[in-house]
């Protein structure tokens, strides 16, 4: 992704370098690296918080089924079996979660180029 953006960049600073004003050729690449810079933070920023939510998730399931493994803990025969599988079904739930929100953490490399601009400008 950033070699695009500086190869584009590069494309314009020489176009603008055959023209012999090298500010204008400078203020093009920098502006293309600023951008491909904040296209990167986004992209990390976006990870985080995908990384952020699915921990998020896991552990309020994880502590719920804890919860019904104590009280079944304290239950005996179909009680305790219903609370153990009340327990296993709800891990198994907080485990589904967090792979949907692994699968829909965000790929920046496959994004187009709108898409990145879109996320970057708030649009």
């Amino acid at each position: 992704m950033k070699f695009i953006l500086k190869a584009a960049a590069a494309g314009s600073l020489f176009a603008l370098a055959a023209c012999g004003d090298n500010s204008a050729a400078d203020n093009v690449e920098a502006a293309a690296e600023n951008q491909a810079d904040a296209l990167e933070m986004q992209a990390e920023n976006l990870s985080e918080a995908a990384d952020d939510m699915t921990g998020n998730a896991a552990m309020a399931m994880e502590n719920q089924a804890d919860a019904l493994d104590a009280a079944a803990d304290n239950a005996t025969g179909a009680t305790e079996d219903s609370l153990e599988a009340q327990a296993e079904a709800l891990r198994e739930g907080g485990e589904a979660k967090e792979e949907a929100i692994d699968d829909a953490d965000v790929n920046a490399d496959a994004m187009t180029n709108a898409q990145k601009e879109s996320v970057v400008n708030g649009m």
